[in-house]
């Protein structure tokens, strides 16, 4: 059975964020639009399968079951509940950025 999702505050912002930059920065709407249907995409292939991904590998991120998924250049990092059947969408980052350091001052050790 498919998952259902949603998104932090900070997931949706992000999503927007990167959109905004690809078309209005970058001047290339083609490519925002690219992106937000891979994005869509990836969301799911993570529904139909969501352990697909590993648990990431870090005390903080792994105690609360932080997974990630590759999107062209960027890091969708969700958790999920098998028992509610859902997907939690938390951050979606520029590969670039310090993603971890980012992701550990959101979740602390249980």
């Amino acid at each position: 059975m498919k998952y259902s999702y949603s998104f932090s505050g900070p997931a949706t912002h992000d999503i927007e964020s990167a959109l905004d930059y690809v078309e209005y920065a970058l001047l290339n709407r083609p490519a925002a639009k690219a992106l937000a249907q891979t994005v869509r995409e990836e969301i799911g292939i993570i529904l139909d399968n969501p352990e697909l991904y590993a648990v990431i590998y870090e005390p903080v991120l792994k105690s609360n079951g932080i997974r990630f998924a590759m999107v062209k250049n960027y890091m969708l990092f969700y958790s999920l509940s098998k028992e509610n059947k859902t997907v939690t969408i938390y951050r979606f980052l520029h590969g670039s950025r310090n993603w971890m350091s980012i992701l550990r001052q959101s979740f602390t050790i249980e």
